[in-house]
């Protein structure tokens, strides 16, 4: 449990690099990154003692949690446990009161959007412009993280073949179905 006495969702924590450095005679050598290894695996996610307060709640009580490359992690608590706080505070949507996170070595408190670059958040209600198309959301996303034409594109026609979205992808997100909006958020 991420506090005292609490014990219920899941959240899955996964990572995924091929450019992380090689260890070399018990010291990391990385050109601009600045990995944390432990246990002979490179840290995607470091969460040190973690704490934030709502009023009078304590929601984390110095939350501890490592994950290496292609972990999957759960989180599981009752309602008001602050598993969904943890993930805010990891995305840096949310400022923790104490502690740090850092994703594969980057400090969320110190380049924020370093760290969003290298993860993804999809809430379970996912906030999509609606009144675009399916084609036109992916692309708007696109060009917001600097992703080429040729890249888009496969990624594109990868994904959706992959989520069954390709046929769909001309129609507003507004008539798209709850679990379409979380898949064209995925591929997104």
């Amino acid at each position: 449990s991420l506090r005292r006495g609490a014990g219920s969702v899941f959240a899955a924590v996964t990572g995924v690099r091929s450019d992380l450095p090689k260890r070399r005679s018990g010291a990391l050598h990385a050109a601009g990154g600045n990995f944390k290894y432990l246990g002979g695996v490179f840290l995607m996610l470091e969460i040190k003692n973690l704490c934030k307060r709502y009023g009078q709640t304590q929601a984390l009580d110095h939350v501890q949690l490592s994950v290496g490359p292609g972990e999957i992690v759960g989180l599981f608590g009752e309602n008001g446990a602050g598993k969904t706080t943890t993930i805010k505070a990891c995305c840096g949507i949310l400022t923790p009161d104490s502690g740090s996170i850092e994703i594969a070595g980057t400090s969320v408190a110190q380049d924020p959007i370093a760290c969003k670059k290298s993860l993804a958040y999809i809430p379970d209600n996912p906030d999509l412009y609606e009144f675009l198309s399916g084609i036109q959301y992916l692309n708007f996303v696109a060009d917001i993280y600097g992703v080429s034409q040729a890249d888009r594109q496969r990624r594109i026609h990868q994904y959706a073949a992959l989520f069954d979205l390709t046929d769909d992808l001309a129609q507003p997100v507004s008539g798209y179905s709850h679990g379409m909006k979380q898949k064209l958020a995925i591929i997104s």
